[in-house]
């Protein structure tokens, strides 16, 4: 399904190409930040992972 809307910041309305390539890039990566916790024995909290992935939020879970 496609749902249209124009870019509201120009006065063209149009959006850069690459736009719907980066919607399921965050959920990946969270995703992917997940298995690797779980895979070392953290899978308690991988459940606590939460956006965005700073470097030290991502340390104080590892530690």
């Amino acid at each position: 399904m496609d749902q249209s809307s124009p870019c509201l910041n120009n006065a063209q309305g149009v959006k850069g190409v690459g736009e719907r390539g980066t919607i399921g890039a965050a959920p990946t990566l969270v995703n992917a930040v997940a298995d690797a916790l779980a895979r070392n024995g953290m899978a308690e909290r991988a459940v606590k992972l939460q956006m965005p992935l700073a470097p030290g939020r991502m340390w104080s879970l590892m530690q």
